[in-house]
């Protein structure tokens, strides 16, 4: 056993004994290996930090997600405050007249509660003299800066229009010069503030604002924004800001980032736009950081044929883990996507299918593991930092990297395990004889799945297997819903299998009675049985009152949601699971069985009478 799989081990005894309310010390855990005393205790507390950001985050989620006008001063300066536009986790952004100048202005205020640590009043004072000092008609402008009473804040114009994260959620997919545009004029406006030696470190589909009338892109936020050069000890050493989904594996590692970070998160931004999913998921945040570490995700132009290859290639450019692979500059990306072929620049045009290329790790990181941790910071936009997840060698510091230090070295060459990044299910209202309305993702989204809705199922992997995608009903059937002994490997299995689909009836119909549904993926490296042998696994129903929503990985089962709303932090060993997260153990289990060696997710939720 390496050094790296010590300490996994080490850490696991600890979560287990904590579990059971009697967590054991570090120091009793080395006592036959105190070389590994150091990182287990860094990764004791990364763990306890990520616990005390679930708690957090769930308490949050209990709470009404819209303050009202009230909550805030009626006046800041010279500014009537009106009604509240949109609130994130550190400030809203209000609604206001500027009484001077006789105009409506948008006012993005820090709460009160936030305004008092000094560290989230510099950041936001960070962001209002970085965007201040960008003058690009792709940035919004900053009019003014101001405190009153202690409570920081910033005024913008007030924008007509939508984010490009709320035209995707209705749209899925933009047209392929749609993409171009968007990502030209984002790159544009990154590149006026690269060279001032601004690195935004945020971007994401929510931090771009499509400006009505003709969706002229506008890049928000500027709240993570640092200087390439100086600003030093702002954010501690091995914090992260970003937005995880979406930030590039260095900015998740901890390390310091350039311009070119940017282009990872424009290049994650762009795959979604293109293909209606995103580059990097998991079934929970840490899976999403490992995902931004080691998953390659399929070229756009697999996942939509609609995309052309040029602008698939570039986009697979500006997601390589090395920054070295990505294109130079934002000004290169933009002109490169206004050029008539939207492809990638000449001197990368060879590295077009990064499939085909072995990955390439990032400067220093190498193929070391970070346990994610939650030096968390809810940031007007979303959440924002992390600690990356990488498989191999224990974390080292520069001196080791030279050949002092611990000694300690990375495994090299490993595979990369096959595991299921994300299983998610789609829930349709049925609202009409002929109408269903999305309501969100079942585990992520408060649903109340009643009979005769419909859902969508939708698993990702982190290679591509072979895979079946299974529905188990409360009629004790077992149905496929992907095709029988597939004959290629993917990375993506879904039902329906069109990458988008308006058509209703089409959707797998929750018809088969009240009770508990189970939707589940099996995968495997080598070929998979016949289904018939795979659902000769008998299945005993379970009842699931509305609202109640598990997920099983092949080891744990853990509850997603009730009926009073989402949950998390609870999980509890899947043979020992009793009633509806028992019934979902048992659909996983079974397929384990079936396919030794394969990997399982399911979701199980609770249907009720309409």
């Amino acid at each position: 056993m390496n050094a790296e799989q010590r300490v996994g081990d080490l850490l696991s005894a600890y979560l287990a004994g904590r579990g059971a309310g009697r967590p054991p010390a570090a120091e009793e855990l080395c006592r036959d290996c105190p070389e590994l005393l150091p990182e287990l205790r860094r990764r004791i507390a990364a763990a306890e930090d990520m616990d005390q950001f679930v708690r957090a985050a769930n308490r949050s989620a209990t709470i009404a997600a819209a303050p009202r006008a009230g909550e805030f001063p009626s006046r800041l300066g010279e500014y009537a405050v009106l009604r509240v536009l949109g609130q994130g986790g550190m400030g809203a952004v209000l609604l206001a007249d500027d009484t001077k100048l006789g105009r409506q202005v948008a006012v993005k205020v820090m709460l009160p509660q936030f305004a008092a640590d000094r560290g989230a009043r510099e950041r936001f004072l960070r962001e209002a003299r970085a965007a201040a000092a960008i003058q690009h008609d792709h940035v919004v402008p900053i009019h003014h800066v101001g405190d009153d009473g202690g409570v920081p804040y910033l005024v913008m114009p007030l924008l007509q229009g939508e984010s490009l994260d709320a035209r995707l959620e209705r749209e899925g997919v933009l047209p392929a010069a749609e993409v171009a545009r968007v990502g030209r004029e984002a790159a544009e406006g990154l590149a006026a503030a690269h060279e001032r030696g601004v690195v935004h470190r945020d971007v994401k589909p929510s931090n771009l604002w499509l400006e009505a009338p003709a969706g002229r892109v506008k890049v928000l936020d500027f709240g993570l924004a640092r200087q390439e050069k100086g600003a030093e000890g702002v954010t501690r050493s091995g914090a992260v800001l970003g937005t995880p989904a979406y930030m590039s594996p260095e900015q998740a590692d901890g390390l310091r980032v350039d311009a070119r970070s940017d282009l990872f998160s424009l290049g994650a931004t762009l795959y979604r736009a293109a293909t209606g999913r995103p580059a990097f998921d998991g079934l929970t945040l840490t899976a999403v950081l490992r995902a931004v570490a080691e998953h390659h995700p399929s070229p756009p132009a697999q996942v939509n044929p609609a995309v052309p290859a040029e602008l698939s290639g570039l986009i697979m450019l500006l997601l390589a883990k090395n920054p070295d692979g990505r294109p130079p500059s934002a000004r290169v990306v933009a002109d490169d996507l206004a050029g008539a072929r939207v492809g990638p620049p000449a001197h990368h045009r060879a590295a077009t299918t990064v499939a085909d290329t072995p990955p390439v790790a990032p400067p220093r990181a190498g193929r070391r593991i970070l346990l994610a941790s939650a030096s968390v910071l809810l940031a007007l936009g979303g959440v924002v930092g992390w600690f990356a997840t990488r498989p191999g060698g224990l974390a080292t510091d520069r001196g080791s990297e030279r050949g002092g230090g611990h000694g300690l070295k990375p495994d090299a060459g490993l595979p990369e395990p096959l595991r299921v990044v994300a299983l998610d299910v789609n829930h349709f209202e049925r609202v009409g004889p002929d109408r269903a309305t999305h309501r969100g993702v079942l585990g992520q989204s408060v649903v109340l799945p009643k009979l005769g809705d419909q859902v969508t199922v939708e698993a990702r992997l982190s290679r591509p297997a072979y895979a079946y995608l299974v529905a188990f009903a409360p009629d004790g059937q077992v149905h496929l819903l992907s095709g029988d002994r597939p004959a290629q490997k993917a990375d993506l299995v879904r039902y329906p299998a069109a990458v988008r689909s308006e058509e209703e009836d089409v959707r797998y119909g929750l018809s088969d009675g009240i009770g508990l549904y189970v939707f589940a993926v099996i995968a495997s490296d080598d070929p998979l049985p016949p289904f018939e042998a795979v659902s000769a696994t008998k299945w005993e129903p379970a009842a699931a009152a509305a609202g109640e929503v598990y997920r099983y990985d092949g080891e744990w089962v853990e509850p997603l949601a009730r009926s009073g709303g989402l949950v998390r932090g609870e999980r509890g060993p899947g043979e020992k699971a009793l009633g509806a997260s028992g019934g979902v153990a048992r659909a996983g289990t079974g397929l384990r069985k079936a396919v030794p060696g394969g990997r399982v997710t399911a979701v199980g939720f609770g249907v009720a009478e309409r």
